[in-house]
């Protein structure tokens, strides 16, 4: 397993490396204190599983690099790891694509457990976003999935017909952006196919 952590406090990245060693002996950590170190390790490194990156970067906007990453390295997920509480930025990554957004307060043991949700394809959305007044959740008791507004978005002009290709056009958005939203909503409700997330959207009512 290969990850990429983009930060440039060392004293951070020092931390965090010591604490991802206990989700794998033989993990490798790349560590990269800018965009342009990033950059170069994104280059040199194809297999990498997990982005870790940081909001604040000394030579560019962090939902920039995001939207570069998303854009040209779009088969790796890239999550969030940010000291900033604002559910504004929150929300803001997770409609971009971000698999995760995991506030750099958050306990050893749930940082652990929402890494092994996104290194197997799942994603982590912070308390502090799904209490937000603009958070969707399950209509029904128990149901454990989640739709951030841009996911809404998205299955929304799925149930309108269009493809991959006419959604991006529609909300201004990269394909593989939304290739990855489609990937994280089919998740959430368990399903498997565009059929599917229309049928669900529809019977619970989540467009209502």
């Amino acid at each position: 397993m290969k990850l990429l952590l983009v930060d440039d406090h060392t004293l951070f990245r020092e931390g965090l490396s010591y604490l991802l060693e206990k989700l794998d002996p033989e993990v490798l950590i790349l560590e990269a204190d800018s965009y342009n170190s990033a950059l170069e390790k994104l280059s040199d490194n194809k297999d990498i599983n997990l982005i870790l990156l940081d909001l604040s970067l000394p030579d560019k906007d962090g939902f920039e690099v995001l939207e570069f990453c998303l854009e040209q390295f779009s088969a790796i997920p890239v999550a969030i790891l940010s000291a900033s509480k604002s559910t504004k930025d929150m929300q803001q990554a997770m409609d971009m694509g971000a698999v995760g957004f995991i506030p750099k307060d958050t306990s050893s043991e749930i940082m652990l457990s929402a890494l092994r949700t996104m290194l197997v394809g799942g994603y982590y959305i912070p308390t502090a976003l799904t209490k937000a007044p603009a958070a969707m959740t399950a209509k029904q008791p128990g149901d454990p999935f989640y739709l951030t507004g841009r996911q809404l978005d998205v299955v929304t002009l799925v149930c309108d017909g269009m493809t991959n290709k006419e959604i991006a056009k529609q909300l201004d958005l990269a394909e593989a952006t939304i290739k990855m939203h489609m990937s994280s909503i089919m998740t959430s409700l368990n399903v498997t196919n565009r059929t599917q997330v229309a049928k669900v959207a529809i019977e619970r009512k989540l467009l209502t």
